[in-house]
């Protein structure tokens, strides 16, 4: 049920218990939360498919939560080239290295209609900082959440280091069974999708998957892949 919180004197209409089901807001109350958020300074606000959510080089960016649609996040190299990094669905974070000023190389848009909820994690220059308590919930809340970033960047690393596109494939595969916990694994994502998080064109990878479900490496289904043997490959 959408509940009216009041954020930069404006009212704001969020659900509670969607964000209650948040990591970063773990341990506290819903019946708080207004309260946690308000001492934040957060905000709300909506985009369109293909809009940008973060450009390369801008200042003063916070991070943020997912409260419908999908985000898609770049790096930009040098040369003008890009790499997806990941997509980020309803009920997932980021942005937090970004704010901090670590990736002034990263860009971020809409893949589909969205709206993200905002929020101002570092001290108030003015020094009103009356409701310690929650931030420093939502603080260690978020340490934990970026050990888990860190894991998943090293998976894709561990990915990308890869030589052929077969071993690339079978290691996001092997790991999607290890995550998992079962043969059978869902994609969560398009060919497209795969194809960029891997760094690979996507008619090779659509390519190759059918390879290996000739040679009785996996069986493709709709939006799910039956492992049977990535062991020897």
């Amino acid at each position: 049920m959408a509940t009216k919180i009041i954020f930069m004197e404006e009212d704001c209409y969020l659900n509670l218990d969607q964000l209650s089901s948040c990591k970063l807001f773990e341990r506290i109350p819903a019946e708080e939360l207004p309260k946690a958020l308000q001492s934040l300074a957060a905000y709300k606000k909506k985009y369109r498919a293909g809009e940008s959510v973060y450009t390369p080089g801008a200042q003063a960016l916070l991070p943020g939560l997912v409260l419908e649609g999908a985000i898609h996040i770049h790096q930009i190299f040098p040369d003008g080239s890009t790499l997806f990094l990941r997509t980020v669905k309803k009920g997932e974070l980021f942005g937090f290295s970004m704010t901090l000023g670590l990736d002034e190389n990263i860009y971020a848009d809409c893949s589909i209609d969205s709206e993200i909820l905002f929020m101002h994690l570092r001290p108030r220059n003015d020094g009103d900082n009356r409701d310690n308590k929650h931030r420093l919930i939502i603080l260690e809340n978020l340490v934990y959440i970026l050990a888990r970033n860190n894991i998943i960047l090293n998976k894709k690393i561990q990915i990308l280091s890869r030589t052929s596109l077969r071993q690339k494939l079978v290691l996001f595969l092997s790991q999607q069974e290890s995550l998992q916990k079962k043969k059978e694994v869902k994609l969560g994502m398009t060919r497209e999708e795969i194809a960029q998080y891997i760094n690979a064109d996507r008619s090779a990878v659509s390519r190759e998957l059918n390879r290996m479900q000739k040679d009785g490496l996996i069986k493709i289904k709709n939006k799910s892949v039956l492992i049977i043997n990535l062991r020897d490959n």
